[in-house]
């Protein structure tokens, strides 16, 4: 598992829903 794939499931379960979250990166992660 990548870090941004780790990330995105770490984001996705503290809201309990898909979300793009806009990082300091300029990267949406979905």
């Amino acid at each position: 598992m990548s870090r941004k794939e780790a990330l995105s499931q770490f984001i996705q379960q503290i809201h309990g829903r898909p979300v793009v979250v806009k990082l300091n990166s300029g990267v949406d992660y979905r």
